[in-house]
């Protein structure tokens, strides 16, 4: 996904997506995101916009690796996981499934 910072909502590598991070300058609020692999910071340059987006639509083994990255901001199910948390506190279901940090869950199994 190509982004620019400013107007993220929901941060794309959350959803398993790698994201190709589109700016003014080459900086980033994130760069835990850049350190885990899921964020690659390309600035504004067309060409270098091109290569990068144009690397991750043809390279299957590029793309696989950005989307497989431990995500260091979690899995995008904290909400789902609190609720059901406090479900469970109040006698309303199960206890919560508990939350392991490892790889980035494919697009789509959340």
């Amino acid at each position: 996904m190509g982004t620019n910072p400013e107007h993220i909502v929901s941060p794309p590598e959350n959803r398993g997506e790698p994201v190709t991070w589109i700016g003014r300058d080459r900086t980033t609020e994130r760069p835990e995101a850049v350190s885990a692999g899921t964020v690659e910071l390309v600035g504004t340059d067309e060409d270098r916009i091109v290569a990068a987006v144009g690397l991750l639509l043809t390279d299957l083994a590029a793309y696989s690796r950005m989307a497989a990255a431990v995500n260091p901001y979690g899995d995008g199910r904290a909400a789902e996981r609190s609720v059901a948390a406090l479900a469970h506190h109040f006698g309303f279901g199960p206890r919560a499934e508990e939350f392991n940090s490892g790889p980035a869950q494919a697009k789509g199994t959340w």
